[in-house]
């Protein structure tokens, strides 16, 4: 049974791309009528504004994140990476606001909806569902995720892409680069170009669900039977280019653990950690996106459900073996190897500057103190995450010295970057010795 009529939150996504240009171009209006209004009052007073000041503005900042929300796709999703990786070099009012588009999304309206299922399902569709709910459960920049039970009796998640955001990529994101460096939006701190290239890099690769829908299977196959992790079998009945079926699976995501007893929360911190040991040394295939919503916990079986593998990146061997190495120099605090395996990697190249290098290898040697001694490893009380946004600001400050890592690289950074801050919020303490032990020596 479908009830098409329930609203809640919907937006029909603009799926032309001259009606994303219109939707960016009124964003650009909104702007400028509101910079007029605010310099026309501080007039008034006699108080005297810069553009930059009229600019980055409260008002402002909540125009562009209701048209990102808008509009979705490529646009949402620049919006969201400058929540997460801008956050650092944006004022602290202005960040809290681009927060927002981590958590919202607007629905597709029914009729929509109906349309896309209809294209990728046939016309007839509802006749082989028992139920299908038109609330989604989870909306994101490319798609949303719905519940449903099929006429066989199987309960399904179903990932459905918004329409057009496969076709607008490449326009979206050169669009809202014009749009932030010329219109002052952000800070010359906040690396826009960097995050550009990422979007358009994650967008090309999460809008294909047919890559996605073998690397489920994948990961299906490697996980099988595991004690600790459980991953949905692939649909393929319902599966296509724009709609991706699996096994709907119960849980909560893993950030809301937060409240519970810290034995569960250092259980769930070492699995997760564990699994990128496994994902690099082990499968040579890791799933690169670290998003909490990608991870659930099921109670009932005490496993960590895995979701979502639209950003799943295959290692190539030579890649495994730099890694391998480089833990094996910090284990033996070679300082001259870890810095020969951090160029090797391609994390430093020859511009690199020294000052920079140096606080990397005090940090490496510092945090990896109690590994060495075979201590548990407190990520509540570690310094890492402060030295790091340090170091993050000294690199900013060097742009043009320091060379860009390879993707992939920079992929599984970002996958274990995100486990650790999980580790951070929950205070974990683990044994990572333990784990390092299995795979590198």
């Amino acid at each position: 049974m479908v009830n098409f009529a329930k609203k809640n939150r919907y937006l029909s996504v603009p799926s032309s791309r001259i009606e994303r240009l219109l939707k960016l171009g009124t964003m650009a209006v909104g702007i400028t009528g509101n910079m007029l209004v605010s310099a026309s009052s501080d007039m008034l007073i006699g108080k005297k504004r810069t553009i930059q000041d009229l600019l980055i503005t409260n008002k402002n900042m909540k125009t562009l994140v209701n048209q990102l929300t808008e509009l979705r796709g490529a646009a949402l999703k620049i919006g969201q990476l400058l929540s997460l990786e801008g956050g650092d070099f944006l004022p602290q009012p202005i960040a809290e606001i681009l927060m927002e588009v981590r958590n919202q999304a607007y629905r597709m309206p029914p009729n929509q909806l109906r349309n896309v299922l209809a294209d990728s399902l046939g016309d007839s569709f509802l006749s082989r569902f028992a139920t299908f709910d038109i609330n989604p459960i989870a909306a994101a920049s490319i798609g949303q995720v719905h519940k449903c039970k099929t006429i066989n009796n199987k309960t399904l998640a179903i990932k459905v892409q918004y329409p057009g955001i496969k076709k607008s990529i490449d326009s979206d994101l050169k669009n809202m680069a014009f749009l932030l460096k010329n219109s002052g939006l952000l800070p010359m701190s906040v690396p826009l170009n960097e995050l550009i290239e990422a979007a358009k890099n994650q967008l090309h690769q999460e809008v294909d669900y047919i890559a996605e829908s073998q690397n489920l299977l994948k990961f299906s196959k490697l996980l099988k039977d595991d004690l600790d992790f459980d991953v949905p079998d692939l649909e393929p009945e319902f599966s296509t280019k724009n709609t991706l079926a699996m096994d709907f699976k119960n849980g909560v995501t893993i950030d809301e653990l937060i409240s519970q007893n810290q034995k569960k929360k250092n259980y769930v911190v070492e699995k997760l950690i564990a699994l990128i040991f496994r994902e690099i040394f082990e499968f040579n295939l890791v799933q690169t996106d670290p998003n909490f919503a990608n991870f659930l916990y099921d109670a009932n079986a005490n496993k960590i459900v895995l979701l979502d593998f639209g950003a799943t990146k295959k290692l190539h061997i030579d890649t495994v073996r730099k890694f391998k190495n480089l833990v094996n120099a910090i284990l033996n605090q070679s300082n001259e190897q870890i810095e020969s395996n951090l160029r090797e990697l391609g994390l430093i190249g020859d511009r690199f500057p020294e000052p920079i290098l140096t606080d990397i290898l005090k940090i490496i040697n510092k945090s990896s103190a109690p590994i060495i001694e075979n201590r548990l490893y407190d990520f509540g009380n570690t310094t890492l995450f402060t030295d790091m946004e340090n170091l993050s600001k000294k690199f900013l400050e060097n742009r043009n010295t320091i060379s860009v890592p390879p993707t992939e690289i920079l992929l599984v950074q970002r996958k274990i970057a995100g486990i650790f801050l999980l580790a951070r919020r929950f205070k974990a303490r683990i044994n990572l010795t333990k784990l390092i032990n299995k795979y590198i020596l």
